[in-house]
Order: C-alpha cells, then sequence, then structure tokens
C-alpha cells in the first residue's frame, strides 16, 4: 500500500483501539479504494479533523491571501466568508502564541531544574 504516515516507524506511538466492526469494515473499504493501509487512512482521518498548528508564516500568507481576496470582494455573502475564514485564522494564531508559550515555558523550567534551581510560575519571565 501506499501513502503510509510520513516519519519512520519509531516516531509512531502505538494505540490500541476498539471500534465497531462495521466502521471497522468502511474504514477497510476506503482504504482500499484509496491504496493505503487501514492505520494510514485513519491517521489521514484524524490530519484531516485535528490538523497540526500552523507556522506564524503560514498564518501569514493565509491572512495576505485573505486581504487581497477582501479587496475583491464584491457581495455581502463573500464578504461574511471572509470574515468567517478571518475568524478562524485568528484561531489558529491564538493556538501557535498559546503553544509557543506554553513551549517556552517548560523550556525555561527545564533549564532551571538542571541548575538544581526551585521554580515557581511567578520566576517564568514570560
Amino acid at each position: 500500500m501506499t501513502d503510509e504516515p510520513t516519519g519512520l516507524v519509531r516516531d509512531l506511538a502505538p494505540f490500541g483501539l476498539r471500534i465497531p466492526v462495521d466502521l471497522k469494515d468502511r474504514i477497510k473499504r476506503t482504504a482500499i479504494e484509496n491504496n493505503r493501509s487501514i492505520s494510514a487512512e485513519i491517521i489521514y482521518a484524524l490530519e484531516k479533523e485535528y490538523p497540526a498548528p500552523s507556522s506564524v508564516a503560514e498564518i501569514q500568507k493565509k491572512l495576505d491571501r485573505l486581504m487581497e481576496k477582501t479587496v475583491h470582494a464584491s457581495s455581502d455573502e463573500e464578504r461574511r466568508d471572509l470574515v468567517d475564514h478571518l475568524a478562524q485564522i485568528r484561531r489558529e494564531l491564538a493556538s501557535v502564541i498559546e503553544e509557543s508559550a506554553q513551549s517556552q515555558a517548560q523550556e525555561f523550567i527545564e533549564r532551571e531544574r538542571k541548575k538544581n534551581a526551585p521554580v515557581s510560575e511567578s520566576d517564568i519571565p514570560f
């Protein structure tokens, strides 16, 4: 089969999952149609539902495209759609910022722990 999940097998976490037989049969049929393994088909479906967070650069590109479309919007419906897209991009950006802050805080805590220094939330500089 093709379209196996990207990355090495060691990068894939095993995950036991019990699902109804009819659901497994539907997944298997779809996997065969798409020339994928069942595992790859499940990963594909999950990636569509739970996409990886965008980078700031990707979000900036989306905003640039949306700004260009806004200039040429010709109807109220088109403008409403653009506002909906902007709201979605805003949520993406908030998620990226939150994840970055959490990551930076965790890295700071780990560095301080390696120094054997006690760390409280008030010590985190951001």
